[in-house]
Parts: structure tokens; C-alpha cells; sequence
């Protein structure tokens, strides 16, 4: 009589490390490659106000 497995999907995939670790290096993977394309701009450019203070000096 063959024996019963009453494990849950979750307790299955636990017990298959290489499947773990398959799962992990995707993310990472997936992480570095996103982290590359990503557009990092430090400076953006933007449009400062400007004030301009004038002073008549009289005598």
C-alpha cells in the first residue's frame, strides 16, 4: 500500500531547496538588471525664481 501525502502545496515546494534558491536568483537577477536601467538623474532640471533687488542710492 503506497503511502499517503497529506502535505499542503506550501510544505511541498519548502522541502525542494533548488526550487527556493531558483526562486530567489530570479529576484535578484530581475533587481540588478532593473536597478541598471533605471534613469537616475541628480540634477533635474528645473526653473529656480529668480529676485532681483535694486537700490538707488541719493546724496
Amino acid at each position: 500500500m503506497p503511502k499517503q501525502n497529506n502535505l499542503s502545496l506550501i510544505e511541498r515546494v519548502l522541502k525542494k531547496n533548488h526550487f527556493i534558491i531558483s526562486i530567489l536568483a530570479l529576484f535578484i537577477v530581475a533587481g540588478i538588471t532593473g536597478y541598471g536601467k533605471i534613469h537616475r538623474n541628480l540634477f533635474p532640471n528645473s526653473n529656480y525664481p529668480e529676485v532681483a533687488v535694486s537700490h538707488r542710492l541719493s546724496k
